[in-house]
């Protein structure tokens, strides 16, 4: 008894893809019901800011940003349609997830069969990371759906190497790269592995070399403007790589989501933390079991045939006599033998068997112009029974040959080679991103959630693990697995997203802060919440940090007008009998300076707010300047 099958049983396709639509509406259902808010934190601000503004302004901003380009025109495009809300543009990263998904049904179906379609649409709507960024303005669905369909065009032009091919691989690997710069580390490193196994496979090179060359002018602009933002990536950068900690996070990243502390909005708790640690290390040393299981079936199938059958006729077989007796003695027995690559014994259709095709002979020398053995068998003896029936067909002298090719048949599974180079490119991704971090020394630049460029693989590798699995209880099994505990993530996160105190900060701007107010704050953090969710308003950034001035001055510049730059108090519009309201800590320092600087004084008690997604303070002072 084999954990793997084989072969695997022929699925009632109609069915399952019946099942399959079915899930992709309630998938599609599922994941809009996490996007249905109006929240919004500190990266999410700046897509809508850079959506908010023209096209030229769009280019210039979010160039001096540490990004591509690529995802803000997308989402510039989807506001001139369907507005610049922020319900709507929310919207266009679920349709990314969404889109994500439906690649089961489309092209994993094509390609490694339904089964494996199924299983990889239901994985991608458990993984809690997927419905994290469902929700979240940012590229994090977008990126993982032209990143998967970047490795499935490489596939195919391998398999086939047609044009159509080679163009949408190139298409796809553009937009992938244009969309973050792991996804530049990723098709960097599809085209490696494709090349290595276009030599190792003698395919031919030349039109994958030019397809590698059109990537690479066609990147141009993107080498320029990553050279241009890697002069913001100095030494006080934001992101720090810890070990071991990182490779805690990475392991439970996917089904926990990339921020295992409490002060997110999937809060976990230190003893949570290290479960979704050891559950991650579980699912990564299953993947790997699976994987050396299939290559072991692999062997042991090289070294005899997957399916052989011999069967010896129950008539005496002869061309040239008629004595029965005689023939008996020189019968000859037929081997059946089926191979199984992609297709399984209940694909083929059972007519195909017994054909002259489908069978042959070892030894056999009959000319043309004689009767086969089993057909004079059958001339001498019709109404014995047997096995099979042969119709005459020509023989050339020496070994006998197949002289009809089989039908094509639909995939079934992806083979154990495919399955390895996915993972592969998994683990190659988060090397490249550790190795680049600890090169850069005091600036890193991997963060766990920029590895959602690969997460579309990894469902896939499951999905095809799981697809092979012999026994259906152990499938059932690990379905209930994995939506229990996207169950578990998902509470904290519907707790966290429609917390009615969301709407506090709302609900207090609008009954005491008028447009005519001043408000001032120094955490870019609120001032850009403030200012994107309040768009109608106006409010001033005091900084004196050198970090804002100097690096991310342009880049913030998208703010504009709703935000306004105040290098030094001078800056700041203070008018006599003005009500000036502060964005500010517990510890008042902006508003102790304001009061120092101006003749301001107190109208109210500062008011706390706290807002639950992604726990923002602010603390609001009304002040008035005196004349």
């Amino acid at each position: 008894m084999t954990f793997f099958p084989h072969p695997v049983a022929k699925t009632n396709n109609k069915q399952l893809r019946t099942a399959h639509l079915l899930l992709l509406c309630i998938g599609g259902v599922f994941l809009l019901s996490c996007t249905l808010h109006q929240n919004l934190w500190f990266d999410e601000t700046y897509s809508v800011a850079l959506a908010r503004t023209d096209f030229s302004g769009l280019i210039q901003y979010a160039s001096a940003d540490v990004h591509p380009l690529f995802y803000y025109i997308l989402l510039k495009l989807w506001s001139v349609i369907a507005g610049t809300s922020i319900l709507s543009l929310r919207l266009f990263s679920f349709v990314g997830a969404q889109a994500l998904a439906i690649l089961g049904l489309t092209h994993i179906r094509r390609d490694f069969g339904a089964r494996t379609g199924f299983w990889y649409s239901f994985i991608i709507y458990t993984l809690a990371a997927v419905v994290r960024y469902a929700g979240e303005i940012r590229m994090y669905t977008w990126l993982p759906f032209f990143a998967t369909l970047t490795a499935i065009y490489a596939y195919r032009l391998y398999q086939t190497q047609k044009p159509k091919d080679y163009i949408l691989f190139v298409l796809m690997s553009l937009c992938t790269a244009y969309t973050h710069y792991f996804g530049l580390v990723f098709v960097c490193l599809v085209n490696a592995l494709l090349f290595f196994s276009i030599l190792l496979g003698r395919k031919k090179k030349r039109f994958y070399l030019l397809a590698a060359l059109l990537q690479l002018i066609c990147y141009i602009p993107g080498f320029l403007i990553l050279w241009k933002q890697l002069q913001f990536v100095r030494e006080d950068y934001w992101i720090r790589v810890e070990y071991p900690e990182v490779l805690f996070d990475t392991l439970a990243f996917f089904f926990f989501g990339d921020t295992p502390d409490q002060n997110t909005i999937f809060p976990v708790s230190q003893n949570q933390r290290m479960f979704c640690t050891v559950f991650g290390g579980l699912i990564f040393l299953a993947v790997l079991a699976g994987l050396i299981g299939l290559f072991i079936r692999r062997r042991n199938n090289k070294r005899s045939p997957h399916f052989t059958k011999t069967i010896s006729p129950a008539t005496p077989l002869s061309a040239t006599t008629d004595d029965s007796s005689a023939s008996a003695s020189s019968a000859q027995p037929i081997h059946y033998v089926e191979t199984h690559d992609f297709v399984s014994h209940a694909d083929i259709p059972s007519k195909t068997f017994g054909t002259s095709s489908d069978c042959t002979t070892p030894g056999a020398d009959t000319p043309s112009n004689q009767t086969t053995p089993l057909s004079a068998a059958n001339t001498q003896n019709k109404t014995r029974s047997q096995p099979i029936s042969t119709p005459p067909s020509k023989k050339t002298p020496g070994r006998a040959k197949q002289t009809s090719q089989p039908r094509k048949q639909t995939p079934i599974s992806a083979s154990p080679i495919v399955i390895l180079f996915a993972f592969s490119l998994c683990i190659l991704v988060i090397a490249a991103g550790l190795i680049a971090s600890a090169m850069m020394e005091k600036s890193n630049i991997y963060y766990v959630r920029y590895i959602m460029v690969f997460i579309g693989l990894f469902a896939f590798v499951l999905a095809s693990l799981l697809s092979k699995i012999r026994f259906f209880s152990l499938r059932a099994t690990a379905a209930v697995i994995f939506v229990v505990l996207l169950v578990i993530r998902m509470v904290p996160l519907y707790q966290t997203v429609y917390d009615p105190k969301n709407a506090a900060l709302d609900q207090f701007v609008e009954q005491n802060i008028t447009a005519n107010d001043l408000v001032i704050g120094a955490d870019i953090e609120q001032v850009s919440i403030y200012a994107e969710k309040f768009s109608d308003r106006h409010i001033y950034l005091y900084t004196q940090d050198q970090w804002y001035e100097e690096i991310h001055y342009t880049a913030f510049s998208a703010y504009h007008p709703q935000m306004d730059f105040a290098k030094t108090m001078d800056d700041l519009p203070i008018q006599p009998g003005q009500t000036v309201w502060v964005l500010d800590d517990d510890q008042l320092s902006l508003t102790q300076k304001l009061v120092q600087t101006f003749n301001l004084s107190y109208l109210k008690q500062p008011q706390s707010i706290t807002i639950p997604y992604h726990d923002v303070p602010f603390v609001l002072v009304s002040l008035q300047a005196l004349s």
